[in-house]
């Protein structure tokens, strides 16, 4: 039988550098905000959505994330280009 992966957290910061989201506004579930934040997912979640909106147009969006599941930490960024509408 395949093991199942559940999400436990997704924290909008880099635990391991310290960024915090630049030029981001994070909508994850009804947590709202720009600046560093987690949000735990109820036991048994396997998948979580978030949008990132940019504050001001013109400059880059960057948002240095952090999943957690049984596995540990997964570090990713998402983000947009200053050129990107």
């Amino acid at each position: 039988m395949p093991a199942v992966y559940r999400r436990r957290k997704i924290a909008a910061s880099d635990a391991l550098t310290g960024r915090d989201p630049t030029n981001a506004h994070i909508e994850a579930g009804a947590q709202r905000g720009s600046g560093s934040f987690a949000v735990a997912l109820a036991p048994g979640t396997q998948q979580a959505t978030f949008a990132v909106i940019r504050l001001t147009a013109g400059q880059a969006v960057t948002v240095n994330l952090v999943a957690v599941d049984a596995c540990g930490d997964w570090s990713s960024v998402v983000g947009a280009g200053a050129s990107v509408p």
